[in-house]
């Protein structure tokens, strides 16, 4: 009998500790739950309730909750965060950028990035292949290339503007390319003289290219006073080109990326400059 009355005043004594050391989670609709939490992810909070005897896990919006105070004593208060969240949501959170030396390779590139959440972003780039110094193709067409750029954070860095959600910083971006263009391309054909001499005669003919790609980009993205932007960046990947070049003299030219032979490595480099909107 005293070893039952021993277990039954641990459990009393155990419980008790366990209702003392409750965290104490403050809703925006007033609503105060005790609970003990399990986790705190990105939109939700794991959390067990005294009233499940701590077995079973209930899930709470991350966005209902105004703060919690754990058993410790410790405050998190999420006003600050969603204050920031919806001061950088009403800010600036687009920006067009210029592949700045895209004319020189034959090109025009132009770049549109929509912030959709601090460091998290969506960019399209869109090429105009022709508009650009001539190149010895004479290739006309266009390039699209689209990819999703995040960066490392934990929380808000205190270099980085505090109304857009456009960051300075070391970026990721997995990207696709298509590209589809005509060029001309050089052969030669033999002719026979009637003195039965040989001549090679040069001829071209336009082709339609298709280019399809995908990389991963590393990057640097720097913010200037919440208005301008430098990006610099490199990527690898691999991709294919769909062209017959089989009786052509034909030295391949790509438009802001390269392409080893028609299927293979992929690589690319670039330097952007913008302005944020």
């Amino acid at each position: 009998m005293k070893l039952i009355a021993y277990l039954f005043t641990l459990m009393a004594v155990f419980a008790a500790n366990q209702i003392l050391a409750q965290d104490t989670i403050f809703k925006r609709n007033s609503d105060v739950i005790p609970c003990q939490i399990v986790e705190i992810g990105v939109s939700v909070i794991r959390v067990k309730l005294p009233s499940d005897l701590g077995r079973i896990e209930t899930y709470i919006k991350k966005e209902n909750v105004r703060k919690i105070i754990f058993s410790n004593g410790a405050v998190l208060d999420f006003e600050e965060e969603i204050n920031t969240l919806k001061r950088i949501g009403n800010g600036r959170n687009d920006a067009i950028k210029f592949a700045f030396l895209s004319p020189l390779f034959g090109y025009t590139g132009l770049w549109y990035e929509h912030g959709l959440r601090p460091n998290r972003s969506i960019e399209a780039g869109f090429g105009i292949i022709g508009l650009g110094l001539e190149n010895y193709e004479h290739a006309r067409g266009i390039s699209v290339r689209t990819g999703y750029k995040f960066m490392p954070m934990i929380g808000l860095n205190q270099n980085n503007s505090q109304n857009t959600m456009i960051q300075s910083g070391i970026y990721l971006k997995p990207e696709v390319i298509i590209e589809l263009n005509s060029k001309m391309l050089t052969y030669y054909s033999k002719h026979v003289k009637e003195n039965g001499s040989v001549e090679y005669l040069r001829g071209e003919d336009r082709k339609l290219c298709v280019t399809q790609a995908c990389q991963f980009i590393a990057g640097y993205q720097a913010v200037i006073d919440n208005t301008f932007l430098i990006d610099i960046c490199g990527g690898v990947g691999f991709g294919y080109q769909i062209l017959n070049t089989k009786k052509y003299d034909y030295i391949p030219n790509y438009y802001g990326y390269a392409l080893r032979n028609n299927f293979g490595i992929v690589y690319s480099t670039g330097l952007k400059i913008g302005y944020i909107f």
